[in-house]
């Protein structure tokens, strides 16, 4: 279990990342829209992923803008599947895996009992929280690593209110030692 220090410092110091022949951007909130906008598999633990999956967000996220993107989607070339075919999709799976978990290493948060649920997209609050409190215009933030990004809007939210729903490392030990004893956690 890592600690929150040891999160933030998962979601800022990145290494090179691959994906199906293609070196990959820093994971942003750009290419976590785009991944949901074509609704990849990826970001759900609960669907199969295919190569193609891993090809749409190989191209998405070796991209650094829309237009970039929607060029690299036009042109996904029939001959680079066919070299991507000779592949291990595990191993391809694999380092999607330790890309998303590079950059996006967050915090765990506290379950709010009973709260109102956001009619927001959560990526969206992200954005306009930083925006809102750097004055960085919106495209500058949809290019940051979405890890920072969320680590940024919860920051921003304990130095506005003192208060987070950030779970302490402290917390976290306790919640698994009480999972452990075979309590509710």
């Amino acid at each position: 279990m890592l600690s929150n220090a040891q999160l933030f410092f998962e979601s800022v110091v990145h290494t090179d990342h691959r994906l199906c022949g293609l070196r990959l951007k820093p994971l942003c909130l750009l290419h976590l829209l785009w991944l949901e906008q074509v609704g990849s598999p990826l970001l759900s633990s609960d669907e199969r992923v295919t190569l193609r999956d891993l090809e749409l967000a190989a191209a998405i996220c070796s991209s650094s803008t829309s237009e970039e993107i929607t060029k690299r989607l036009a042109r996904t070339a029939y001959v680079w599947h066919w070299l991507n075919s000779f592949r291990n999709i595990r191993n391809e799976a694999k380092a999607w895996i330790a890309y998303f978990n590079d950059f996006f290493a967050v915090p765990e948060l506290m379950q709010q009992d009973g709260g109102s649920a956001s009619k927001l997209p959560w990526l969206s609050l992200c954005l306009a929280s930083v925006v809102k409190e750097t004055g960085w215009d919106a495209e500058r933030v949809l290019r940051l690593p979405v890890g920072l990004v969320v680590w940024l809007n919860l920051s921003f939210g304990y130095l506005n209110s003192g208060e987070t729903s950030v779970v302490s490392d402290r917390e976290r030990q306790a919640m698994a030692l009480l999972r452990d004893m075979g309590g509710e956690g």
